[in-house]
């Protein structure tokens, strides 16, 4: 897996949100929001390809967390990030 190339991070006051880099506009219709523990692991896996253990662990390391529970999240969030196209 790894990141859609054609987005980008970007900050906004204290959220985080990702934007169609490629068009030199954002595109309002799909707005993805993000929270500071998804913005770190977006930024963490750059564009790298990454494996969906990688960014458990990045949590574990991160966070007060078990790896059975950073696993669960981070598939949920990655559940998400494909149905939204944000990870090919």
């Amino acid at each position: 897996m790894r990141l859609n190339p054609k987005l980008k991070l970007r900050k906004i006051g204290k959220k985080y949100m990702v934007v169609d880099a490629e068009t030199g506009s954002a595109k309002m219709t799909n707005v993805f929001t993000f929270n500071a523990s998804a913005a770190m692991l977006w930024e963490r896996i750059g564009a790298s390809s990454f494996v969906p253990d990688d960014l458990a662990m990045w949590l574990c390391e991160c966070y007060d967390v078990d790896m059975a529970t950073a696993r669960a999240d981070v598939e949920k969030l990655l559940r998400c990030w494909v149905d939204g196209g944000l990870v090919i």
